[in-house]
């Protein structure tokens, strides 16, 4: 999955959704979310968003 805020791409798995978030832990396209893989966790306001992609 990748998101685009502000043109910016963060590759990973959504691991939350609330009325006006997402929670991602960023990892790499090619890999699983697994915790050895999972770089960063962010949470991206749904304002931010400007596209979401599913590979």
């Amino acid at each position: 999955m990748t998101l685009f805020c502000g043109g910016n791409p963060i590759t990973g798995t959504i691991d939350r959704v609330g009325a006006d978030f997402l929670e991602i832990a960023e990892h790499p396209l090619d890999a699983p979310r697994r915790r050895t893989e999972v770089y960063n966790s962010r949470l991206v306001p749904t304002q931010a968003l400007d596209a979401v992609r599913r590979r």
